[in-house]
């Protein structure tokens, strides 16, 4: 990674580790204490309005309609045994233990609203450096540095992965350049190829000029920095069929050709549609593969091997399995039955 590179990552990181840190620990925080210093003031407010309500009550205590009041309750009650006057100081008493009450409570709200402006004073000032933008208790601008962050966060993600991707193609092109370095010191101690490639060609030359008539040479390129094999001497003009052919007589000479080496492969051959291969090439690719020790599997059209001039013991004698509409490789035995009772007994019925 360059220089200027690392400088860029690690002023991001720092940048995202002081806003992760501003996140978890200022807004919820400062959130908090908004929260209880609001709470602190609903209470004081409210306890204010209920000491001027008791006030206002201590005032109305000694009114005439009072009097008036105690007068009639004292004639319904002659043995009361109180004065006015005692009743009077009974409900001021009353009234001021009530406003004592709320002025002590109001007095521990002011104290912890005091202590809760100081902690929010020292949050505010010990994260200052990185919440300079915010002005009268706003985090608004807060949340788009908090997007902006994100942005480069994704950034440096992703400048990340293709780094690693580079990383990972460079070490590759390493170690590939290193094999073929590899494969030309070889090739300058171990130069037996022209010999591995007559060899080869000793059968593949003959297989195709037998099966379909072409002379087709397969040829070996030392230079590591192209492909090493090529098939050249052939006709202009190769189609499908020929093609197909060529395939063939190809893996044919390999079987030879590993045969005689004392190379250990697979003992067969598979090959799909051959329909494009004429008659008499398929019947020599036939008579070439029973002549090796190996399998030939191939899938072909009845109609093919009949084009081939094979006779009906000659295909049977080959077959392994034999498909047909009625005859599937993936179906039900018993539904097979079935189905042939039934058009036995449908045609029965067109007899009579």
């Amino acid at each position: 990674m360059k220089p200027g590179a690392i400088r860029y990552q690690e002023k991001y990181w720092h940048i995202i580790h002081q806003m992760k840190s501003l996140k978890e620990n200022w807004i919820i925080s400062i959130k908090q204490l908004k929260c209880s210093i609001y709470y602190c003031n609903l209470r004081i407010k409210q306890n204010k309005n209920n000491i001027d309500e008791n006030e206002t009550k201590n005032k109305e205590i000694s009114t005439p309609l009072v009097h008036d009041f105690f007068n009639e309750v004292n004639d319904l009650i002659p043995n009361l045994n109180k004065e006015y006057d005692e009743l009077v100081a009974f409900n001021k008493s009353i009234q001021k233990n009530k406003i004592k009450y709320f002025n002590e409570i109001n007095k521990d709200l002011e104290q912890k609203l005091n202590m809760l402006e100081e902690q929010k004073r020292e949050l505010i000032t010990k994260n200052k450096e990185y919440i300079s933008l915010i002005k009268d208790d706003k985090i608004d601008e807060y949340y788009q540095l908090n997007d902006e962050y994100k942005k480069v966060q994704e950034s440096i993600n992703d400048k990340k992965n293709q780094l690693d991707e580079l990383n990972n193609f460079e070490e590759e092109i390493h170690n590939l350049n290193q094999k073929i370095k590899n494969l030309d010191k070889k090739k300058k101690h171990h130069v037996k190829y022209p010999d591995r490639m007559e060899q080869f060609n000793k059968y593949f030359r003959p297989f195709a000029l037998n099966i379909n008539g072409e002379h087709p040479i397969l040829t070996y390129n030392p230079d590591t920095s192209k492909f090493p094999l090529a098939i050249s001497d052939l006709n202009n003009g190769t189609g499908t069929g020929t093609t197909k052919s060529l395939i063939a007589a190809y893996d044919l000479a390999y079987q030879k050709f590993a045969q005689d080496i004392n190379k250990n492969i697979p003992n067969f051959i598979v090959q799909d549609v051959l329909e494009n291969i004429e008659g008499k090439n398929l019947k020599s690719i036939i008579k070439i593969s029973n002549k090796l020790n190996a399998q030939y599997i191939i899938a072909i059209l009845k109609e093919k091997l009949n084009s081939a001039g094979l006779s009906e013991g000659e295909q049977r004698k080959l077959t392994v399995v034999s498909l047909s509409n009625s005859n599937k490789l993936f179906r039900d035995n018993e539904i097979q039955k079935e189905e042939e009772e039934d058009t036995k007994l449908s045609l029965e019925k067109k007899i009579q």
